[in-house]
């Protein structure tokens, strides 16, 4: 049962496109529920750089700061 959830969740990463790839990658990056060991600032500004760089929606985007 757990090998078929893991295998349906690399299946829909897969079947991603960049631009969400990179959204998941920035989402990763920035939560605290992953213990991702790397520096995850550093990492998140590079997603960051190359989703603006592809997606002009996300580029345009307003971040609620309140």
């Amino acid at each position: 049962m757990e090998n078929e959830k893991v295998k349906y969740l690399i299946d829909m990463i897969n079947d991603m496109d960049l631009t969400n790839r990179l959204r998941l990658a920035l989402c990763m990056s920035d939560s605290s529920c992953t213990n991702l060991k790397y520096d995850k600032p550093e990492i998140y500004e590079i997603f960051d750089i190359k989703l603006k760089e592809i997606d002009e929606e996300y580029k345009t985007t307003l971040i609620n700061f309140a």
